[in-house]
């Protein structure tokens, strides 16, 4: 009878205490945390995912290299382009590009060539680099003719398009696909000749 009074008084301070000396179980605190992480890891690769980026292409390690090349002439009086025509534009794997001045002949700036390297990745997510040739379409012979050199460290790519400015791209004689292969060309063309002003 004395021990059972014993213990229900032992019973009683315990239940009595302020709270600062209870028992908590390990098992809950650590499931606790753990759960905590794992809804903090779980949004981490959604976040990821939802932006995917498209690595920039390797550019050739010779800095002297054409990346891209855009060259325009001929039309009535024949194909593109006599000796000593000046490219509209010239990039190179250094970063360099040269666009023609209608004033000194050539002006000649250095851009980042991450910048050039974007492009090109563009080019090729187009279908421009690659092992098919892309198909850009005829359209009457009496229209310039565009030459067009491509390059990174795994392609090279030259074209010749008849009519490549974009006064032309809504001709009749060119399918969907055609357009945006001659679109995709004057979008590299355009964003050259941004980095070079």
């Amino acid at each position: 009878m004395v021990s059972l009074l014993l213990t229900m008084a032992a019973v009683g301070l315990v239940a009595c205490g302020n709270g600062d000396d209870l028992i908590t179980d390990p098992s809950t605190t650590s499931s606790t945390s753990s759960a905590s992480t794992t809804s903090t890891t779980s949004t981490s690769p959604t976040s990821s995912t939802t932006t995917p980026t498209t690595p920039p292409a390797q550019l050739p390690e010779d800095g002297d290299t054409i990346v891209a090349q855009f060259t325009t002439g001929g039309g009535l009086t024949g194909p593109c382009c006599p000796p000593g025509t000046i490219p509209e534009v010239t990039a190179y794997a250094d970063g360099r590009i040269v666009v023609a001045d209608p004033d000194t002949g050539t002006r000649q700036v250095t851009a980042d060539p991450v910048a050039i390297a974007d492009l090109l990745s563009d080019a090729r997510n187009a279908g421009l680099l690659g092992d098919v040739v892309p198909d850009t379409g005829t359209l009457c012979c009496d229209l310039a003719y565009t030459e067009v050199v491509l390059a990174d460290r795994t392609a090279t790519q030259q074209l010749e398009v008849v009519g490549l400015d974009d006064e032309f791209n809504d001709s009749p004689d060119l399918t969907p696909q055609q357009r945006a292969v001659r679109q995709a060309l004057n979008d590299l063309r355009d964003g050259l000749e941004a980095l070079a002003s």
